[in-house]
This record gives C-alpha cells, sequence and structure tokens, in this order.
C-alpha cells in the first residue's frame, strides 16, 4: 500500500508553512491513516514545530495495541480530536459496513484514550442494520467517555450509487436527500470540539468567496486541500472519483505530483487558474459545494 512517510513531510512541509496551517486532517482515502508505519512520528513532527496546530485523525481503529494508542497520545493535546468510525454497538452490526475491523481492539483503544488531551468523537453513519441502535450508542457512548457523537445521513445508496449493496440501505428518513453527508453532533462533555475563532474566521470569507451560488471550501480553507498517499494534489478529496476511471487518469500527472515534483512546484503548476475558471460550471462544486449547504456543521468537517 502507498503512503506518505516522515520525510516525505519534512521535505514539503516547512516550520513556516505549518505556522499559517490551522489544521491537518489524517483520514483514509484508500485506507487507514493509524496503518502509516510512521504516523506517530509524522503526528510529533507537527506538534513540536506548532503544539497549537490541530490534528484531526479519523480511523476506524482496528488491530492496535492499547500502547500505540497511549504513545500517540502523548503526542498529541488538547487542540486535537480523533474521531472513532464505528457503525454500530457490537461486533456484529459494526463489520457489516466496516469490514474486516476487530471489535475487541477499538474498543480496547477508546478504553486507553478515554480522559485523556485528544477530544474523542464517535462517528456513526446511518445504516439498515444500526439505524435503530441510537438510544443504546449514546448510552456507550457517555460510558466510554466520549465527547461527542456524530450522526450522519449518507448518500451512499443506490440513489447515487447503482452498484452498491442495497441490504445497506436504511429507512428513508435515515439518508441524505442531498448530494452529500448530512451530519448532526451531538455533545457529550463540555469540551469544545471546534475552535470557534477558525469556524467564525472561515464563515466571514463566506460573503467574498461566493461565485455564481457555489461556495468552494477549498478556497475557504475549511474543507482543505487534500494530498493522497501517492502524493498527488487535489483541492478536495471529492474532486476526483476514482470510479470515475476517464477522470481520475487525467490528474494522474507529474505536475500534480508532490512527490514527484515538490510542493511549491505543484502550487505553482498552471492547471489551477483552468480549475477555478471552471468551478461555476464543475458538476462535481455543485454539488458538494452549494452556498446554501454551507452551515457552521458542515464548514469545519473533514
Amino acid at each position: 500500500m502507498d503512503s506518505l512517510n516522515l520525510e516525505f513531510f519534512k521535505q514539503n512541509f516547512s516550520a513556516e508553512l505549518i505556522g499559517n496551517i490551522d489544521r491537518i486532517s489524517f483520514c483514509g482515502y484508500d485506507g487507514d491513516p493509524i496503518y502509516n508505519k510512521q504516523f506517530i512520528e509524522i503526528c510529533q513532527y507537527f506538534k513540536q514545530i506548532k503544539p497549537q496546530i490541530e490534528l484531526y485523525i479519523v480511523t476506524n481503529g482496528s488491530y492496535k495495541k492499547t500502547t500505540w494508542w497511549a504513545n500517540l497520545a502523548s503526542v498529541l493535546n488538547k487542540y486535537d480530536q480523533i474521531h472513532f468510525s464505528i457503525d454500530g454497538t457490537d461486533e456484529e452490526t459494526n463489520v457489516q459496513y466496516r469490514v474486516n475491523s476487530d471489535w475487541k481492539s477499538i474498543m480496547s483503544g477508546v478504553r486507553e484514550l478515554a480522559g485523556k488531551s485528544p477530544r474523542l468523537v464517535w462517528d456513526f453513519i446511518y445504516f439498515q442494520h444500526n439505524y435503530h441502535q441510537v438510544d443504546r450508542l449514546r448510552e456507550m457512548a457517555r460510558d466510554l467517555k466520549f465527547d461527542a457523537i456524530r450522526f450522519t445521513k449518507s448518500n451512499k445508496f443506490d440513489t447515487f450509487y447503482n452498484n452498491y449493496n442495497k441490504s445497506l440501505t436504511p429507512p428513508s428518513e435515515f439518508i441524505s436527500s442531498s448530494g452529500r453527508f448530512e451530519s448532526n453532533t451531538e455533545y457529550i462533555s463540555n469540551r469544545q470540539i471546534y475552535n470557534d475563532s477558525f469556524k467564525n474566521a472561515i464563515m466571514k470569507k463566506h460573503i467574498t468567496q461566493e461565485i455564481n451560488g457555489i461556495l468552494p471550501l477549498c478556497m475557504l480553507g475549511s474543507k482543505g486541500l487534500y494530498v493522497d498517499s501517492q502524493g498527488y494534489f487535489y483541492p478536495c478529496c471529492w474532486i476526483v472519483n476514482k470510479y470515475n476511471t476517464p477522470v481520475y487518469k487525467k490528474w494522474l500527472e507529474p505536475s500534480r505530483n508532490i512527490k514527484q515534483s515538490g510542493l511549491e512546484s505543484v502550487l505553482n503548476a498552471n492547471c489551477w487558474k483552468e480549475f477555478i475558471r471552471n468551478i461555476p460550471t464543475n458538476e462535481i462544486c455543485k454539488l458538494k459545494c452549494s452556498a446554501s449547504e454551507v452551515t457552521n456543521e458542515t464548514i469545519v468537517r473533514w
């Protein structure tokens, strides 16, 4: 499996650059960030340069020992958060979507982190096999000392994906009616999940960045610019769908790959001017970044 090692970050993320970054999100598109062999060292690199940077980690949490989680927690601090993607309240339900996940090790990791510096969020997607478990989930989240639960209505069903496993489809009220996830966060503890100053600064840009009904979150700095495990740089993780082979292959040019060309060269490539010009007509931009869909909840999610 491809991965970005510590040397990649040292070469491309200087102390000066990190000083201007508020958040780094680690979320697997090809896998899970915690399986990067140097993941803790990478987190440590960012925190040593800027302790107040927010490391936003999204993981299923399977197959790591409690000592590994303890080592990670020792690097993180109050600015950071770990989102556990757990779609059920037991092994039987969780594994139906999180195939090959391991319930015992997930729970061990959560218990090891309980009460420590990074904030813990339970990310829960509604499916046919789990939508009725919400009350039990809330009870478990309190017992496990999570700081919040984020309930998500997905659009990953046959409405948008014809080849999707229809047995996973929940009742219609638990399915997103738009072309993006619809989330609702319930807070359990009194620890703030989001940095309000960051959120408010992003929202102020709303007025100036809207383009023909589109509010490009990549230009606001909230959704986040995206680098995949091979080093390719994207405006966001939505822009290229690997299942849309012609579009995906067109993107795979050395000029867009940080490993091959370096970050500065990629950022200054001519292709971005064309991309920005085409935002008003780009179907994925219209679908994912409709200005009407931008709220306090969506503006700061990964």
